[in-house]
């Protein structure tokens, strides 16, 4: 019985050692030949948006930009991006612009990207937003260590899915992308964001996250150097229980002056059904509805 259990760590520990260097190969792979020209010098003050797949659906870009003329608008969110990552984006992009406005929806950090994200990160890049998500990260209850071990897992998954990402760039594969904008309203059964902006006093502060306060500030300080600046916003609706109270928990702990507060307005019209693609996403009339709170938010900051 010793024999195995010791055979079976050697297997264990083979597969992730193997996992993690072809992982680290395929994301030479993709980063090198696949450059982004997201980061190119811009002349023009940007206002760009920043999240997962949330954001990617509820920002109309092209109505957004039809209303604020002297700056290029761009909705850089991508599908299943976390929070830690936007943050890495966001500091990449600031190097390059001045004077622009950056706006991120909070959210749950965890190590793992999709691929659509590999070509943006440098492989530096990825290592430090992974220190990032366990530097100090509390092991004190049940919960945080098996959230430890699902995202030590996700390094292994991301190798074992690791000839998707080599068939998709050789043309293999073609993307089943959805339709951006859906109109189709299904019975929603999660959680709206607060209707009022009071309700934050009620709930006590469950999380003490410093990872979260050290990488809100130092990009708050680093985007201020080019004269930049950037709002953190709550998303519309929660994936579950769990990141509503983490994230309502850091929200409050934003600075003001970095903190987008939704107008009444837009709280009244969007906590409907009616708006929701899916329990996590808004459709089209949703998407109108945020996409003209944005707009009304972005005229009435001063820039």
């Amino acid at each position: 019985m010793r024999k195995v259990v010791i055979k079976l760590l050697i297997f264990i520990v083979l597969v992730i050692g193997l996992g993690l260097i072809a992982r680290y190969s395929v994301l030479n792979f993709i980063y090198k030949n696949q450059p982004t020209s997201i980061y190119e010098t811009k002349k023009i003050p940007q206002c760009v948006f920043v999240g997962n797949s949330r954001i990617n659906n509820a920002l109309n870009d092209s109505v957004f930009a039809n209303e604020i003329k002297d700056f290029e608008i761009h909705n850089y969110a991508i599908p299943g991006m976390s929070f830690n990552y936007s943050l890495k984006m966001i500091e990449k992009l600031s190097t390059q612009t001045s004077n622009s406005v950056f706006y991120v929806e909070l959210g749950q950090m965890h190590t793992s990207i999709p691929y659509r994200a590999f070509p943006y990160f440098s492989i530096g890049d990825q290592v430090e937003a992974t220190q990032y998500f366990y530097q100090n990260y509390n092991l004190g209850n049940m919960r945080s260590i098996k959230k430890w071990l699902f995202e030590s897992t996700n390094l292994v998954y991301n190798t074992i899915t690791s000839q998707k990402y080599f068939n998709i760039l050789s043309g293999k594969v073609k993307l089943n992308n959805n339709l951006k904008y859906s109109p189709r309203c299904d019975k929603y059964s999660g959680d709206f964001i607060m209707i009022s902006k009071n309700n934050f006093a009620y709930q006590q502060v469950v999380l003490e996250n410093k990872q979260y306060k050290y990488l809100i500030t130092s990009v708050i300080v680093e985007l201020s150097k080019q004269n930049n600046r950037i709002y953190f916003l709550l998303p519309v609706t929660f994936k579950d229980a769990n990141e509503k109270q983490i994230v309502s928990s850091i929200y409050r702990q934003i600075p003001i002056e970095n903190k987008l507060i939704y107008s009444d307005n837009f709280l009244n019209q969007i906590s409907s059904n009616k708006n929701l693609a899916d329990n996590n996403h808004l459709n089209v009339f949703g998407s109108n509805i945020f996409t003209q709170e944005m707009i009304y938010q972005f005229k009435k900051a001063k820039h």
